[in-house]
């Protein structure tokens, strides 16, 4: 399973999920260019060509039966990832797991933090960020241009209609979320032919990061009738 962070984030938020999923779930975090082991590389700020290249980067992994995953940004990513996938003629995912962003055809909100300047942008961002980054400049100096760029991929995004992904796909989030409503969450359900859920946890936005356990046990138990433990 392919996991795609949230704005700002790296792989390591999916570090010690494979404790909690069956073996037969290889857990594989995205890190995409600038940031965590990849911060040297300049990071993309249109949605298109990021998927572009992280499909070439990851080809050989994409042949066998494979999950994608993605939360708030990462979950738009894993969307585009996948039609990605297919316009290169690679297997449809066995199952796209979407957590707290709205469908993608509904309209954007016009947020414009990416355009803020440089001690506004880190004033409006610093909830975001960990403590021990918030409070050491030097990472700040490596996060923040990263961060940036990621609020420029979400806030240009503009969607183009397309086929339905061939795949089940389950909308997750917190349910006492007040940023992305449950209708906004339903509307991921034109997004495919195929079967379509709704999960409601306990919690806000950050719902996964303050209790994990629950959400990893229903993506288990969900992706157990699945090819990626049937194959």
């Amino acid at each position: 399973m392919f996991c795609f962070p949230q704005a700002g984030g790296d792989s390591s938020a999916f570090s010690n999920w494979s404790q909690y999923l069956p073996a037969c779930i290889t857990v594989k975090g995205v890190d995409l260019p600038g940031h965590q082991r990849r911060f040297r590389e300049p990071p993309f700020e249109r949605m298109a060509s990021l998927v572009q290249s992280l499909v070439r980067e990851l080809r050989p992994s994409l042949t066998s039966p494979l999950a994608l995953f993605g939360h708030s940004l990462g979950a738009l990513i894993a969307f585009e990832f996948a039609r990605e996938m297919l316009r290169n003629g690679l297997p449809k995912p066995s199952h796209l797991f979407v957590s707290s962003f709205p469908a993608p055809q509904l309209p954007q909100r016009n947020l414009n933090l990416h355009k803020l300047p440089p001690q506004l942008f880190r004033q409006r961002v610093w909830s975001l960020l960990p403590h021990h980054v918030a409070s050491n400049e030097e990472l700040l100096d490596i996060v923040l241009p990263a961060l940036r760029a990621d609020f420029v991929l979400v806030e240009t995004y503009e969607y183009t209609p397309g086929a339905a992904l061939d795949c089940p796909i389950t909308a997750m989030g917190g349910a006492w979320d007040l940023n992305i409503r449950n209708v906004e969450l339903r509307q991921w359900a034109q997004q495919t032919t195929s079967d379509f859920n709704l999960q409601l946890f306990p919690g806000k936005h950050e719902y996964l990061q303050d209790k994990p356990e629950p959400v990893l046990q229903f993506i288990g138990t969900t992706l157990q009738h699945s090819s990626l433990c049937n194959s």
